[in-house]
């Protein structure tokens, strides 16, 4: 399977956030805390409805919300968008919008 884009919207660090260009080899580089493993979350989220942060059966995933300085949610939920050469695969946590 390929991956052609990914779409992050309050996941973590992430508030909006579009990469394409999967179809090569792809590198992740950034300083400390800067969302290259939230990314690989939303990916495992996507995919399998769990990452690091939920248990095995996707609980906890209210933790993976984006949140201002103070800690408080800036959403109610997030979602994770995956395009692939096989389809879309489209998942969002817990809220309703």
């Amino acid at each position: 399977m390929i991956i052609k884009s990914l779409s992050i919207t309050n996941l973590r660090s992430h508030q909006r956030t579009e990469l394409t260009g999967f179809e090569k080899v792809t590198m992740l580089v950034g300083q400390n805390y800067s969302g290259k493993s939230t990314i690989l979350d939303a990916l495992c989220y996507a995919f399998k409805g769990v990452c690091r942060g939920t248990d095995e059966a996707g609980r906890n995933a209210d933790r993976l919300i984006s949140t201002d300085a103070n800690g408080r949610p800036l959403a109610k939920s997030f979602t994770v968008k995956v395009e692939t050469d096989h389809g879309i695969i489209e998942r969002t946590g817990p809220g309703d919008g």
